[in-house]
């Protein structure tokens, strides 16, 4: 697959500390490999303040200056998705969240050799792969569901927002299909409460390569640093809709536990 740029999609909160070290991993060990011809952001009223915002807002135009930007009246992670994925229009774009971190450099003719008529997303590999990952020659992210009245498993392909590169058809019908008031993931997938039946058969065709560091190196790309940043502030994702509880003020320090590589969690 013969690429010359891409696209960026970006979905932040209203979490300078996440964004300022996921955009600096990844302008370290990503973004420097690639010709970036568009970015497309959004940053939903969720955690923080509206300064907290507007920090978020200066920060991504210093790293893009012509990105265009969207900053809704109420959160909407789902809709931020659908809306953003539309954009698309470079052959390929990276799909990115405001709380990651970069930890390898992403060489980009392996993004494109995995790219093809049937894979569709290459996801960087991560820590919390791991409890889905079933051996060390797994190359394509999967899911397992029991057949209803049976002892069989049905195994069926695994789409993710964490940081991942999608093919512009994919993404751009995986926006039209999507329903906004359900997790842009999970309705993709039978394992989270209600789903999208028409999303789910139309991505059932297709496949997810793992991009991932050799055993040796290893294996992982990128750190969720979002997860324990939540806990730390009492805040609770909701899976099977795009609805989070939120807990406590946003007046500490990341904690040093969002760092760790070694605590395999389901994603």
């Amino acid at each position: 697959m013969e690429i010359t740029e891409i696209d960026l999609t970006l979905v932040a909160g209203r979490r300078p500390k996440l964004l300022e070290l996921t955009l600096k991993s990844f302008s370290e060990h990503v973004f420097p490999g690639f010709v970036i011809h568009q970015v497309f952001a959004n940053i939903d009223p969720y955690m923080g303040t509206t300064k907290d915002g507007e920090t978020c807002r200066d920060m991504i135009l210093h790293y893009f200056p012509d990105a265009e930007l969207s900053m809704p009246a109420t959160p909407g992670f789902g809709l931020a998705v659908k809306n953003l994925w539309s954009k698309i229009s470079s052959p390929v774009a990276l799909h990115l969240e405001d709380d990651w971190l970069a930890i390898a450099k992403v060489d980009p003719e392996k993004v494109f050799e995995l790219l093809d008529c049937r894979t569709k997303m290459v996801t960087m590999f991560h820590q919390n792969n791991m409890k889905h990952w079933r051996s060390r020659t797994q190359k394509f992210k999967t899911r397992s569901k029991r057949i209803r009245y049976t002892p069989f498993r049905m195994r069926f392909p695994w789409f993710t927002l964490s940081p991942c590169f999608v093919e512009r058809e994919f993404a751009n019908q995986y926006s039209e299909l999507m329903n906004p008031d359900l997790d842009p993931e999970s309705q993709a997938s039978m394992n989270y409460g209600p789903y999208n039946k028409e999303l789910f058969r139309y991505c059932k065709r297709f496949k997810n390569a793992y991009l991932r560091l050799e055993k040796s190196a290893g294996l992982i790309m990128v750190v969720d640093i979002g997860r324990a940043y939540r806990a730390e502030h009492g805040n609770t994702k909701h899976e099977a809709a795009t609805t989070w509880t939120e807990g406590k003020a946003l007046n500490q320090e990341i904690p040093k536990e969002g760092m760790r590589q070694n605590r395999p969690v389901d994603e």
